[in-house]
């Protein structure tokens, strides 16, 4: 008996594939990565053991049928980067299983109500025209919001205390960062992106293990935050940030990228920096207004320049522009 009919990412051309119909005791099915075209099929209703369907990253078109809500065991619906249209059908709500849902990348728009998914965890909309109705999401781990034109941060994560990946990027969101979104994950919290929207100001950065920020491309003003000591890699460029760097940033011991670059940033660098070259291997701080003695010398300083040249090509560090510096 056949449960798992996987042909993803190959090179399968043609439509989607009708006989699957025939496989009734389907559970899980994967044509993504493929170059598969045309409409997805009107009805394969019958496969109601099916818990993955994966569709993504295709060429798919036309709208999405009823049939893909009508079935009560699925749990995760994958039909992100295709050129699917048109509104999603409002029986998803009946998917109460559903603990994966990935739409982005895709032409789908409208108001989505998934006040009864509770149970989801890995939610994906970048790319979308997609508003989402919902109230809680007390599992919820990864959400993709990039690129959804949205102005606030979503309410519904207001009880999201597992949240590990967090993607609200190039949208319209602005202001001050809200006191309750500090609380979001903070236990849990691994990669956040806020970059490319109009933030103005964060008082904190409480995430214990925050691997991955990135906070460019916005308004923000004041002095640097402190990110917590798990941090890896640390972006916040081309925002206003003003004042010295504290030297506070060197308890983030684990630093491999840090790029502070076109900000307002003045005075010395840390010299406990220093101490950071067998790890750190690309610091961007162009464009600042820092002088005095840079804090790299011998072949700390060395093996930190490589691995600059490696990342980026480039044999030499990204200070130019920040003052009088020497060696």
């Amino acid at each position: 008996m056949l449960e798992t009919f996987d042909l993803g990412h190959n090179n399968f051309i043609g439509g989607f594939p009708l006989w699957v119909a025939k496989l009734k005791p389907l559970v899980n099915l994967y044509i993504d990565s493929n170059q598969l075209t045309g409409p997805l099929p009107l009805n394969l209703s019958g496969l109601q053991n099916l818990r993955m369907l994966y569709v993504s990253n295709n060429s798919f078109t036309g709208v999405i049928p009823p049939w893909l809500f009508t079935l009560p065991s699925l749990e995760a619906l994958a039909l992100g980067y295709n050129k699917l249209h048109g509104p999603i059908p409002e029986s998803i709500s009946t998917l109460v299983n559903l603990i994966d849902l990935f739409f982005e990348s895709t032409n789908l728009s409208g108001v989505v109500d998934l006040q009864k998914l509770e149970n989801l965890q890995s939610l994906s909309l970048s790319n979308t025209n997609i508003s989402v109705i919902a109230n809680t999401f007390p599992n919820l781990k990864y959400l993709y919001m990039s690129s959804c034109n949205i102005e606030v941060f979503p309410g519904f994560l207001r009880t999201s205390e597992n949240l590990a990946t967090l993607d609200l990027s190039n949208n319209r969101i602005h202001g001050q960062i809200p006191n309750w979104v500090l609380f979001i994950g903070k236990y849990s919290l691994r990669d956040l992106n806020l970059s490319h929207n109009f933030l103005t100001n964060i008082k904190q950065l409480p995430w214990e293990k925050l691997d991955t920020l990135d906070l460019r491309f916005n308004l923000l003003q004041g002095p640097l935050p402190i990110p917590p000591a798990s941090i890896r890699y640390f972006f916040i460029s081309n925002n206003s940030l003003h004042g010295e760097i504290p030297s506070l940033i060197c308890n983030a011991s684990s630093l491999e990228i840090l790029d502070l670059s076109h900000n307002k940033f003045s005075g010395a660098v840390p010299q406990c920096l220093g101490n950071f070259s067998s790890a750190l291997s690309v610091l961007n701080l162009r464009s600042n207004g820092f002088e005095g003695t840079l804090p790299l010398e011998g072949s700390e300083a060395l093996s930190l320049t490589l691995g600059i040249a490696a990342a980026t090509g480039l044999g030499l560090l990204a200070f130019s522009e920040v003052g009088l510096l020497r060696f």
